[in-house]
């Protein structure tokens, strides 16, 4: 999915673009070094001519807004944004869209778990301490080119191929005794939830014809979401990981996160006394993301022309 939207005051001729007029910005979590820099490089190794911007964060309007400026000062006369996100269904996506004019009203979840009011979940959870502040997240960005913005990841072929060599890096010799879990960090609603688990279940099915006898599992642990959730959802993993064990399988645990660095240590303490081996492996590095960025980026350039 795209969504383009045309500075009204512009009259710039689309068809004229070329590579080096055109600005990328991308959006990221932001995490520490080790995770930051993976995607530094991700978004180093795209070809083309396209100026690029990364911006670190939970979709702060100061911080895109600036990314924004920089493109336009250096002269680009459009502008593809790319959410290098897992998913699209977040209350932090929605937010982003909103910020980019894409949405007519901020998301409220956003807005209470961002510092509008309390939650009253006493989790301390929330993302990764971003609670402890009140953010702006009603001011929209302002552009003065015509701009973009592609989709998550959701779901895509060029990251089935990453986890189909995550599996072959395990040198497993008998699949037929093999039982292997995509862990995704997950989101916060059920909704939300229901959306991710729809496009992590597409892999399964895939995986399973490359490895065949092998049992493929997906399922989110949710560590953002109040306890209450986050503990049933841990429980679901744990509990399905003892029922493969049960049947005599050997079980493999592989996470489904972008960059290493983030929340592989909290895996590895979800999954401990589960008897099952754990495959630290995150989708970075690995040249398909960049690949898929280029995808992205051409698919959003055709729909500027």
């Amino acid at each position: 999915m795209f969504l383009t939207f045309t500075h009204r005051t512009s009259a710039n001729d689309l068809n004229a673009f070329n590579d080096s007029k055109i600005g990328v910005l991308v959006l990221a979590h932001g995490a520490g070094p080790k995770w930051n820099n993976a995607i530094k490089e991700a978004v180093a190794n795209v070809q083309g001519r396209f100026k690029k911007e990364i911006v670190f964060g939970m979709g702060e309007y100061d911080s895109i807004q600036q990314g924004i400026n920089n493109l336009e000062k250096s002269m680009v006369k459009a502008i593809i944004v790319i959410p290098l996100f897992i998913s699209s269904h977040s209350e932090m996506y929605r937010n982003i869209e909103y910020l980019l004019g894409l949405r007519e009203e901020p998301d409220v979840l956003f807005w209470i778990l961002m510092g509008g009011e309390e939650t009253g979940d006493e989790s301390g959870n929330g993302h990764d301490g971003h609670t402890d502040y009140k953010m702006d997240i009603t001011t929209q960005v302002k552009f003065s080119v015509p701009y973009s913005m592609a989709s998550a990841i959701n779901y895509d072929i060029s990251i089935t191929k990453i986890l189909e060599e995550r599996i072959k890096e395990l040198k497993i010799s008998d699949y037929s005794k093999t039982s292997i879990f995509l862990l995704a960090h997950g989101p916060i609603t059920e909704d939300d939830n229901k959306m991710w688990m729809l496009h992590l279940n597409i892999y399964p099915s895939s995986l399973s014809d490359e490895f065949p006898g092998a049992n493929f599992f997906a399922l989110t642990f949710r560590d953002d979401a109040p306890s209450f959730i986050r503990n049933k959802a841990i429980e679901k993993i744990r509990e399905a990981i003892q029922k493969e064990k049960k049947t005599g399988k050997n079980v493999l645990v592989i996470p489904y996160l972008l960059a290493p660095g983030g929340r592989e240590e909290e895996l590895k303490k979800i999954l401990e006394n589960c008897g099952c081996t754990f495959y630290p492996k995150t989708l970075l590095p690995h040249k398909n993301i960049s690949l898929w960025i280029e995808g992205q980026i051409l698919g959003a350039k055709e729909r500027l022309q």
